[in-house]
C-alpha cells in the first residue's frame, strides 16, 4: 500500500509574509512621495504669491502681455475765481507831434479878457477945447484914446497912455492927460509905480464947430480890450 501525497510545490496559495510587507513598504513610500509633492507645490505657490507681493505683478498675463487700460484725458479743471475784476484806469493817448504846427495867440493864458471902458465927453473949459474922462479897468497897464469924426467912421489914435511907466505918446491937440496920481506929458516925468487911480481925464482943442466922437480900449501884455461905443461931443 502506497502512503499519502503531501501538497505540490507547485501549485498557488498565500502570499509569503516577505511578500505583503514588501508591498506594503511601496505603498508607503508612495503615499509619503505623494504628500511630500503636495507640500512642496504648497510651498512654490505660497513663494510665488510672496514674490508677487514684492515684485508687483508679472508684466505677462497668461496668454500675452498684459494689456493696460486705455486712458481717457480729462479736461483741465478750472477754478472760479472769487476775486472781481480791477477796472483798468483810462489811457489818454499822447499828443502827436506830427500835425500841423500851432498858430501862437496873443489871447491871455490866465484870467479874463479886459472889460469895455467906461466914459464920457462933453465940451472943454476954455475955447475949442473937449473934455473926456474913463474910469480905470484892472489889469489894464495902458489906454488908447480913439477919435473920429463920426460914429461911423473909422477911429485913429490920438494919444497912447501907459500906467504903469507915465509915458504919454499924443498928438499936437492934445493938451493934457492926469489922473488923481500923475500928469502924463511926453516929455515925462515917469512914474516910480504903477497909477493906481479910479479915473483919468484927457483934453484936447480944435476948430469950434467941430464934431469929435471918442472911444478908449484898454489894454495889456495880451492885447487890447473891446473898443467901447463912440461918445460924441463938440467944443463950446
Amino acid at each position: 500500500m502506497h502512503a499519502g501525497r503531501g501538497p505540490s510545490s507547485g501549485a498557488e496559495g498565500p502570499l509569503p509574509e516577505a511578500e505583503a510587507s514588501r508591498a506594503g513598504w511601496v505603498a508607503a513610500v508612495l503615499l509619503v512621495a505623494l504628500a511630500a509633492a503636495l507640500v512642496g507645490a504648497i510651498a512654490l505657490r505660497a513663494g510665488d504669491e510672496r514674490l508677487d507681493q514684492v515684485l508687483g505683478p508679472p508684466a505677462w498675463g497668461p496668454t500675452g502681455p498684459a494689456s493696460t487700460p486705455p486712458t481717457t484725458a480729462r479736461p483741465p479743471t478750472t477754478t472760479p475765481s472769487t476775486t472781481p475784476p480791477t477796472a483798468s484806469a483810462p489811457t489818454t493817448a499822447a499828443p502827436s507831434t506830427t500835425g500841423p504846427p500851432v498858430e501862437p495867440t496873443t489871447a491871455p493864458t490866465t484870467g479874463a479878457p479886459l472889460p469895455e471902458v467906461e466914459l464920457r465927453a462933453g465940451p472943454g473949459g476954455g475955447s475949442g477945447e473937449i473934455w473926456l474922462e474913463w474910469q480905470a479897468v484892472p489889469g489894464a497897464v495902458g489906454y488908447r484914446v480913439l477919435r473920429a469924426a463920426a460914429p461911423d467912421e473909422p477911429p485913429v489914435v490920438v494919444a497912447d497912455v501907459d500906467v504903469t511907466t507915465g509915458a504919454l505918446v499924443a498928438g499936437p491937440e492934445v493938451v493934457d492927460v492926469w489922473s488923481a496920481e500923475h500928469g502924463y506929458r511926453p516929455e515925462g516925468p515917469p512914474l516910480e509905480a504903477p497909477d493906481g487911480s479910479a479915473r483919468f481925464e484927457y483934453v484936447e482943442v480944435g476948430d469950434s464947430g467941430r464934431t469929435a466922437c471918442l472911444r478908449v480900449v484898454a489894454y495889456d501884455a495880451a492885447g487890447e480890450g473891446p473898443a467901447p461905443a463912440a461918445v460924441c461931443t463938440s467944443p463950446p
